[in-house]
């Protein structure tokens, strides 16, 4: 038969994963960033920031439009440049970002948007 009690989650195996870059969701967050933020642009992004070594990991929000299409389409380009963001490829200094688009970006692939993202960071100080 069948165990009566509940087994629950296996000890073995991988860890969780560390997350590289948090959500930037409060208040606060926003209206610094709104005040004392750093504004950056490149072709299709920009990014507006403020550096702060008590941020650790990063806090990111990213600012997509409607003209970019629908929600779906929206939330696909956001995972994508979270993804960009927490990959490592660039290390992402410690404080506050808000990330946007110039224009559309709906049709943009991957590999240019990563080479967008890490022009951004290159250009506040990121090392990679």
């Amino acid at each position: 038969g069948r165990t009566r009690r509940c087994q629950g989650a296996s000890s073995e195996g991988p860890t969780a994963p560390e997350r590289l870059i948090h959500s930037c969701r409060s208040r606060a967050d926003f209206d610094r960033l709104r005040k004392e933020g750093v504004r950056k642009s490149s072709d299709k992004l920009w990014i507006r920031y403020v550096t702060d070594n008590e941020c650790t990991p990063p806090r990111v929000a990213f600012a997509l439009g409607r003209r970019n299409g629908n929600a779906p389409t929206r939330n696909r380009l956001r995972r994508q440049l979270r993804a960009i963001m927490s990959h490592g490829d660039v290390v992402v200094p410690p404080g506050l970002f808000l990330i946007g688009h110039n224009g559309n970006i709906e049709s943009c692939p991957v590999s240019i948007l990563r080479l967008e993202v890490g022009c951004l960071l290159n250009r506040i100080g990121a090392r990679k």
